[in-house]
């Protein structure tokens, strides 16, 4: 084991150190995951950037000059550890704020997201019962260079923008091509598992943050975009609003709509509530 796997386990073994049925990070593989997607990202300048942080906090002479010991992360006990990471979190340095912020959240997420994790059962998590995939309704093709694909309108991108506007030109005649930088995933791709669809759905696997790793930013990267992951409450807009713009110019709006909760089969069915919504009903 090189000297950052060793640190890299240490880090996630202090944020999930697991205790009696509970196990740590490393025994559910947490180190080895959040490195290979760091990696899958295609960004050396992120991986270079894991691995500084990872030689800085495993180097002697490095922690003599910022905490006056000379010693390894991993070769200090977990409430050392502990102590040392939340320096970090709080430095006026922001590089190690950065670290910090990256390394408990993605620890975490892996912790909590494996396949089988004991922590997402303990938190009243069950995988959902999947419906039978419906037979696929569209015809794709992986564009490469060179190829001449003929066509009357160009959509770029199928989220709520693009997708709606490529089947309104559809119905009208046109022969419409939509361009989806996202992988083909239709729903026999859908397994219901938690890191799967992070990795298959998301921007940047479902890692993406600002650029100063402080707000995770979770959005959609897929066929048929944000609509894939998102759900929504549809609501009409109150009267008095509808009075406002009507004396703006802007009325008759119920025909749309009316088009609209057809197309994406709004009902007032509710979804199943959570602990937190159940309590609060009650």
């Amino acid at each position: 084991m090189t000297d950052r796997e060793i640190a890299l386990r240490a880090i996630c073994d202090t944020f999930v150190p697991g205790a009696g049925a509970f196990p740590s990070a490393s025994a559910l593989g947490v180190p080895r995951i959040l490195r290979s997607e760091v990696v899958a990202l295609g960004r050396p300048a992120l991986v270079a950037e894991l691995d500084q942080f990872l030689d800085t906090i495993e180097s002697p002479a490095l922690n003599l000059a910022l905490t006056g010991r000379a010693v390894r992360f991993s070769s200090l006990t977990h409430a050392d550890r502990e102590r040392y990471l939340k320096r970090w979190a709080t430095s006026p340095i922001s590089l190690k704020r950065k670290a910090f912020q990256v390394a408990k959240r993605l620890t975490l997420l892996y912790a909590y997201g494996a396949d089988g994790s004991p922590y997402s059962t303990a938190a009243g998590y069950t995988p959902p019962q999947l419906d039978a995939p419906a037979a696929p309704s569209l015809t794709m093709s992986v564009a490469r260079a060179g190829d001449t694909i003929e066509a009357d309108v160009c959509v770029i991108g199928s989220g709520a923008g693009g997708g709606v506007v490529a089947a309104e030109l559809a119905r009208a005649a046109k022969h419409v091509v939509v361009l989806e930088r996202a992988a083909p995933r239709l729903e026999p791709d859908f397994d219901g598992r938690e890191l799967a669809g992070y990795a298959a759905l998301f921007v940047d696997r479902g890692i993406a943050t600002t650029t100063d790793r402080a707000i995770a930013l979770l959005a959609g990267s897929a066929l048929g975009g944000g609509t894939i992951v998102n759900w929504n409450t549809s609501l009409r807009i109150p009267a008095a609003v509808q009075e406002e713009w009507r004396a703006a110019g802007i009325d008759d709006l119920a025909p749309h709509y009316d088009a609209v909760a057809a197309r994406i089969d709004v009902d007032t069915d509710e979804s199943e509530r959570n602990g937190a919504n159940a309590a609060l009903e009650r």
